[in-house]
């Protein structure tokens, strides 16, 4: 019921589309052209990606009305990410909100060989021909468009991203074969709920005191701001005053109703990253136009005025109708795009509906297993010392078991309190920065 509810107003909002676009085209041969910064190519992709990502979300409920998928967690109000699709490469590492899809959508034209829409059909169904997960859960990711599978509510994400922007330079400073592009950036989005955990503060507090040591460190920080954490508000100008106070990030900020400022605040994000090396964020500010999930039923705890905003803030809706105003796309034009995205949400519907799930625990494994063996069979190929000593305690062992590593795998790295000129604090790390070098083992704050 809860999900059909959910289903009902993602109807609504389409019908509202079709109604406030088509009203549009009366007006439009009278009006004064207003002010739009986005070539009509570009304005007309980027609406596209958005209107796939808006009926994906349709088909989502609609697969979870039928029985035949689960996940409902939508990106409808957040479609403006999709600028950050067409302003990064698939060569820069990102980690994804679970609202994204606008984004991995308009990433996707990068690359002819991935079906974005029909990836994420799949994951709505969990389907064993998923490319990402292989039928075990729905998440936005993709090995192809440098997407990495992680999100979370509790920002776990974001200390992996950390690394990832310290490793694109620390990988060229060891001269390792297949390391990014020089003016590569790594990027996380996350939700401002997320922002308060301290593994967010943690996160922000380790790329100023990288930034602070003088250290390169190409990370955007994209904080999806719809001032809700489920139910529970986000105190007013709060994500601003938090973010824009952090040593060393810059901060840049947007409104993700007006796609052409979107467009240029994150573009202002992306080149300072590439340009600097040093961390930024891009505070976007938007409004969720359903529940958390099809189980959160919001106008419990949203009053009918708050809805009424979100929906007139709606960024598909602002979009197509500043496009139409600015002369830059025609009503026809996009009430076209519409159908077209309409059209091929069916089809990879109906693809998903016919895809097969995993049955058994071993058709769950089947993909894990074979990479752990490999990594493990690698590590034990590479390894200088087969012949394995004996040694006299476990410490002693610990430290030549790094050792080993360090000797054998070229990009492993050892970085921690104290782990280097001490050896750490009871001596298991002593002598491995002699070996490897301080490149690659270095002391960091504690956290």
């Amino acid at each position: 019921m809860l999900s059909t509810m959910s289903f009902e107003r993602l109807l609504a909002a389409a019908a509202r589309f079709e109604r406030e676009v088509g009203r549009a085209a009366e007006h439009q041969s009278h009006a004064q052209p207003s002010d739009w910064s986005l070539t009509p190519s570009l304005t007309r992709e980027l609406l596209a990606s958005m209107l796939l990502a808006r009926h994906l979300d349709l088909l989502a409920h609609q697969l979870r009305h039928e029985g035949k998928g689960h996940y409902t967690i939508t990106s409808s109000g957040h479609e403006a990410n999709v600028v950050l699709g067409r302003l990064t490469r698939v060569t820069d590492p990102s980690i994804l909100h679970y609202r994204s899809a606008a984004l991995q959508l308009e990433r996707a034209r990068q690359d002819p060989t991935v079906d974005g829409v029909l990836d994420i059909a799949l994951g709505l169904v969990a389907a064993a021909a998923d490319p990402l997960c292989s039928g075990r859960h729905k998440a936005f990711g993709s090995k192809a468009l440098g997407i990495v599978p992680q999100t979370s509510t509790i920002a776990s994400q974001l200390p992996r991203a950390l690394g990832l922007a310290f490793g694109i330079d620390r990988a060229r400073r060891l001269r390792l074969s297949g390391s990014y592009p020089a003016d590569a950036i790594a990027m996380v989005s996350f939700g401002d709920a997320s922002l308060n955990h301290s593994t967010a503060q943690g996160t922000l507090n380790a790329a100023s005191w990288v930034v602070h040591q003088n250290l390169k460190l190409p990370l955007l920080f994209v904080c999806e701001d719809n001032q809700l954490g489920i139910s529970v508000r986000t105190p007013p100008d709060w994500v601003r005053l938090r973010l824009s106070s952090q040593p060393h990030l810059a901060y840049f900020h947007a409104e993700a109703w007006q796609l052409d400022r979107t467009y240029r605040a994150a573009a202002e994000a992306v080149n300072f990253c590439r340009r600097e090396q040093r961390p930024a964020v891009l505070h976007l500010e938007c409004r969720r136009l359903l529940g958390h999930a099809g189980s959160d039923v919001d106008n419990q705890y949203r009053p009918r005025e708050e809805l009424e905003d979100a929906e007139a803030k709606d960024p598909v809706l602002t979009a197509a109708l500043a496009s139409i105003h600015a002369r830059v796309m025609t009503s026809a034009e996009v009430l076209e795009l519409d159908q077209a995205a309409r059209a091929r949400v069916a089809r990879a519907g109906e693809a998903a509906r016919a895809a097969s799930g995993l049955a058994t625990r071993e058709a769950v494994m089947a993909p894990l297993l074979p990479n752990v063996e490999r990594v493990g069979r690698a590590v034990l190929a590479r390894s200088t010392r087969p012949d394995r000593a004996t040694f006299g305690t476990l410490a002693q062992g610990l430290n030549q078991g790094l050792a080993e590593l360090l000797d054998s795998c070229p990009e492993a790295l050892l970085f921690g309190e104290d782990v280097a000129k001490k050896g750490g604090v009871y001596g298991i790390t002593k002598g491995l920065a002699e070996r490897a070098g301080s490149a690659r083992v270095f002391n960091t704050l504690l956290d």
